[in-house]
């Protein structure tokens, strides 16, 4: 990411400051939460709010690994969000959080759209933008996050008598559970750290070098590998229980049922990944 884009994203996060924390404050109020209380297991507790909006919650291991989510809002209000587990687990906690922002407090997508969520990008939309400091708020909570950086701060100081930025968002990026450029983006809106010449290097730095830093410090790198989660079975579990009922109820034809799951299942396969 060019340094003049990674301002513009601080600055705007900034200047919505309020807006972005009014978002999550209704999201902790869904939950019957405090705002800022942590979450242990983000998706255990999410599918509950997407459900009672309609949608279900599917990981696949896609091909596609710039794709972290996608969405789509059907006619009948209803719809399916596809999450993508062949990236790692703080992409995908990045993503569902993005996804809540649109489907749960700002119900802002229309009726048979679709939402796309390219991972690790910032689009220019507001309401992208607002989606994904929504994601850093909900993730990373500003007084646990704070105390976070000043500990592992001193922990490095004490060691090795400077202190290296990539080290301590690896450090946050890994306790946090949130990918690094959120991490870093989440700091300088905070006013945590600066925006100088140094940062440069940090926005721009490698997976291998990401990598590294989490096996000097005994990180888990098995953190920063991808789970491969696939939900498929489940789905068509449910489509399959859904279609017997409508079959009870004469609404369909067995044809039409076989034909559907088939179409289903050829889709399946052109997505995923394959091990």
């Amino acid at each position: 990411m060019e340094i003049g884009k990674f301002k513009d994203i601080v600055q705007h996060n900034i200047e919505n400051t309020k807006e972005a924390l009014d978002c999550a404050e209704k999201f902790y109020s869904l939950l019957g939460l405090d705002l800022g209380s942590e979450i242990k297991n983000l998706t255990q507790v999410v599918r509950p709010l997407f459900l009672v909006k309609g949608f279900i919650t599917i990981q696949l291991p896609l091909k596609d690994k710039e794709i972290g989510a996608f969405c789509f809002k059907g006619s009948n209000n209803q719809g399916y969000i596809i999450i993508n587990s062949s990236l790692p687990p703080y992409n995908v906690n990045f993503a569902l959080c993005h996804e809540v922002c649109h489907i749960c407090v700002k119900d802002d997508i229309g009726l048979n759209t679709a939402e796309l969520f390219i991972d690790d990008n910032y689009f220019e939309y507001s309401e992208e933008r607002l989606a994904n400091q929504f994601a850093g708020i909900v993730l990373m909570p500003e007084t646990n996050f704070r105390r976070m950086y000043e500990k592992f701060s001193s922990e490095i100081a004490m060691s090795e008598g400077n202190v290296d930025i990539n080290s301590i968002v690896c450090k946050l990026m890994c306790y946090f559970e949130a990918p690094y450029m959120a991490v870093l983006i989440r700091l300088c809106e905070l006013g945590i750290i600066e925006i100088d010449d140094k940062l440069v290097h940090s926005i721009n730095v490698k997976e291998s070098d990401i990598e590294s830093i989490y096996n000097k410090y005994w990180l888990d790198v098995n953190s920063l590998k991808p789970s491969y989660r696939d939900d498929y079975p489940l789905l068509r579990d449910l489509l399959l229980e859904n279609a017997n009922k409508a079959l009870e109820e004469n609404l369909v034809r067995q044809n039409d049922v076989e034909e559907a799951l088939e179409n289903i299942s050829m889709l399946y396969e052109k997505l995923k990944e394959e091990q």
